[in-house]
């Protein structure tokens, strides 16, 4: 159970981050990357759904309070709690909580997408932004370890379906990448 809840955390943090963090072996990041996407829906969903009632209750009733002690009797206290309840839900839309909520879902609803479709895992986009920034502030001295940039050559082999291609740079090759040359991918 510890294993699977740290497996959870694990794949919302940046894979450059990952690593450094969870060096365990015994963590299935694919199995947390699926179950958080899970339950970045499901969580803040459910909070919504059961947090709206008691809101309503609590929004409508500091309508008609206003009401009562502007001295509005009885009929202009109900007509207030009838026009409150016209705008209870965009305003509860509106709420910082609630809108907080909605980013958890939709980014839970990417993640989840993401996995299921490439079994890609995704960090949550904060603390990607994070690792991108810095990423970008260690680029530059990277680029000057490595000197000046030449350009790639490619090279066919003695049939034509294998190429050699040479560069400069590392390259971060993955299961994703796919190399177009000479018209054929």
């Amino acid at each position: 159970m510890l294993t699977t809840l740290i497996s959870i955390l694990a794949s919302l943090i940046p894979a450059r981050y990952r690593g450094r963090l969870f060096h365990a072996s015994n963590l299935d990041v694919q199995r947390g990357g699926l179950l958080s996407g899970i339950l970045q829906i499901v969580l803040p969903a459910g909070y919504l759904w059961l947090r709206y009632p008691g809101w309503y209750q609590a929004y409508v009733a500091g309508i008609v309070d206003q009401v009562a002690a502007k001295g509005g009797d009885q009929t202009a206290q109900a007509a207030a709690a009838l026009g409150a309840g016209t705008f209870a839900l965009y305003t509860y839309l509106i709420s910082p909580l609630t809108l907080l909520l909605i980013y958890l879902m939709l980014e839970g609803i990417v993640r989840l997408t993401a996995f299921v479709t490439s079994k890609e895992i995704l960090p949550s986009l904060p603390l990607q932004l994070i690792a991108w920034v810095h990423g970008w502030s260690s680029h530059a001295a990277r680029e000057r370890e490595l000197g000046p940039r030449m350009v790639d050559v490619v090279k066919a082999g003695p049939t034509g379906q294998f190429i050699t291609i040479e560069s400069c740079r590392p390259k971060q090759w993955d299961t994703l990448l796919t190399i177009a040359y000479m018209d054929k991918m």
